[in-house]
C-alpha cells in the first residue's frame, strides 16, 4: 500500500494514506477550521503549512464560510466534505473513501464527485466502495465484491461489454403480467425490474425478441418495446451473484 508493505511498513504506509470513514468520525464539538488544524497536528505539520494547509483545504471543500461553525451543525453532504477536507490535510498519496456518498441528498453526491474528481486530475490514487452503480461507472476499474470476496474486476466498459447482446429492455401497460410471462420464455434466463422497464437477461436475443410480443399479444396486453439495450453494471453484478450462487450450489 502506498509502496509499502502491510503489515511489516504499516506506520510508514499510514502516513501516505488519507482515510473517510463512511460514517462522521470527526469531532462535533469543534469547529471546522479546529477540525482541519487538530489532523495537521496529528501529522505532526509545522504551524505555518497547517494554516496554509487549511486555508487551501478550506477553498477546495467549499467550507471556508463556514470555517467558525461547530462541525456537529454541518449538513451531512458538508460533513462528508470536511472529513474528506481532515483525509487530504497531509498530502496522502493515496485515498481511502468507504461509501462516502451515502446518506446524503443527490445534490451533495454531485458536489462530493466534483471534489474527488479534481484529486484525480491532480493524480491522486483513489480507492473507493459504493453502492450506487452510477458512481462505479465513473471509476476506471471496479471490483465487484459479495461477503468479502471479490468477484471479478476491470474497465467498467469491459465489464458491461461481457453481456454485450444479452440484455433485452422489455415496457408494457401491465408491466407485471408482462414480466411474468418474458420470463416464462426457454430463451429467459433472468429478470429484473429496472424504474420503469423490465431487463430480461437472454441466452440469445433473436428467439424472445420474435415469440415475446406474439405472447403478449395474444394476452391481451400492449408491449410499447422490446429491444436490445446495452448493458448497465446492475446487470452484470446481478449476473455474477447468480453465476455465484449456482456454482456454490445454493
Amino acid at each position: 500500500m502506498a509502496g509499502y508493505e502491510i503489515p511489516a511498513q504499516v506506520e510508514k504506509a499510514r502516513e501516505e494514506i488519507g482515510y473517510l470513514a463512511q460514517r462522521f468520525s470527526l469531532y462535533g464539538d469543534l469547529t471546522v477550521k479546529e477540525n482541519l488544524e487538530f489532523f495537521s497536528e496529528v501529522f505532526d505539520m509545522d504551524e505555518a503549512d497547517r494554516k496554509q494547509r487549511s486555508q487551501e483545504l478550506l477553498r477546495f471543500a467549499g467550507l471556508e464560510e463556514f470555517a467558525n461553525r461547530p462541525a456537529a451543525a454541518l449538513s451531512g453532504g458538508m460533513q462528508k466534505k470536511l472529513g474528506l477536507a481532515c483525509a487530504l490535510v497531509h498530502h496522502p498519496k493515496v485515498l481511502l473513501l468507504d461509501e462516502p456518498t451515502g446518506g446524503v441528498d443527490p445534490i451533495a453526491r454531485q458536489e462530493f464527485w466534483h471534489l474527488l474528481i479534481a484529486l484525480l486530475r491532480e493524480g491522486s490514487a483513489v480507492l473507493v466502495s459504493t453502492p450506487y452503480m452510477d458512481e462505479a461507472m465513473r471509476f476506471n476499474r471496479v471490483i465487484f465484491m459479495d461477503h468479502g470476496r471479490a468477484l471479478t474486476q476491470g474497465a467498467p466498459r469491459d465489464l458491461m461489454a461481457r453481456l454485450n447482446g444479452r440484455v433485452l429492455e422489455l415496457a408494457a401497460v401491465q408491466q407485471m403480467a408482462a414480466r411474468e410471462i418474458a420470463a416464462e420464455d426457454p430463451d429467459v434466463e433472468d429478470v429484473h425490474t429496472f424504474g420503469e422497464y423490465v431487463h430480461l437477461r437472454v441466452r440469445s436475443a433473436e428467439g424472445p425478441l420474435a415469440r415475446i410480443p406474439q405472447r403478449l399479444a395474444a394476452a391481451g396486453i400492449t408491449l410499447y418495446h422490446l429491444h436490445v439495450v446495452v448493458p448497465t453494471l446492475e446487470d452484470v453484478f446481478i449476473n455474477l451473484l447468480e453465476t455465484e450462487s449456482v456454482t456454490n450450489g445454493n
